[in-house]
């Protein structure tokens, strides 16, 4: 009797060890997701390219509705530091640069496709609704996204197709993300060092769009067409 009891102890601990098997992958998944719903990073940007090359502080804070990047100007030892630019995405993308005068009251929105925004702050909903291919594959591909994981289910790689931009992701022994490179063709373009880091709580200060004096009517007709575009039929 002892003998059968101890058999169908086994067998239950064997069914709850493969049932826990199963599940583990998709609690990491959704775990690791959760430090992309809503996060506070600072720490230091580099920019680098062939006719520029710029290594600041930065904030970068995203709850569920909007995202805003600072980059800083810092004085002496760090001290008083002050905005170099300031991107802000809720309805629309928002865009302020003191210290850079072509992009002062520069309207993105012009290029940006309708709901795309929306899309970028809700896409680690998406990335749950697809777990069991995320889970299969270590990957996910949309119709201009590749988005990869790493062997914990960490997301480690995101690649858009349309503008050959790829971002990279490093994780510390905690798994919390430390690193970001951004890369253009294949060429790195960008880092963000994150030195702090909190995921809960999260407030953004909103940025009101200040249009310049941009004359986009003039820049539109500045812009030569192709004349069998503009002949009459």
């Amino acid at each position: 009797m002892r003998k059968l009891l101890l058999l169908i102890l086994i067998i239950l601990i064997s069914m709850n060890l493969s049932l826990f098997a199963k599940k583990k992958p998709a609690i990491l998944l959704k775990k690791n997701l959760e430090q992309w719903q809503q996060f506070k990073w600072q720490g230091i940007i580099q920019v680098q390219s062939s006719a520029f090359s710029m290594r600041k502080n930065f904030v970068l804070a995203k709850d569920s509705t909007s995202l805003r990047l600072d980059v800083l100007d810092s004085g002496i030892i760090g001290l008083q530091a002050k905005p170099f630019l300031i991107l802000y995405l809720k309805d629309r993308i928002v865009i302020d640069a003191p210290e850079i005068e072509q992009l002062q009251g520069l309207d993105l929105n012009w290029f940006v496709p309708p709901g795309s925004i929306e899309k970028l702050m809700h896409f680690t909903d998406s990335l749950q609704l697809k777990q069991q291919e995320i889970i299969s594959k270590r990957e996910l591909k949309t119709a201009n996204t590749i988005f990869s994981f790493d062997k914990k289910y960490r997301l480690s790689n995101i690649k858009s197709t349309d503008f050959n931009i790829e971002a990279n992701i490093i994780y510390n022994r905690r798994n919390y993300s430390t690193k970001i490179q951004i890369k253009y063709n294949g060429t790195p373009m960008a880092e963000l060092q994150i030195n702090e880091r909190e995921y809960k709580d999260i407030e953004i200060v909103p940025l009101e769009f200040n249009p310049g004096t941009i004359d986009y009517d003039k820049i539109l007709h500045d812009i030569p067409l192709n004349n069998s575009e503009t002949e009459p039929e």
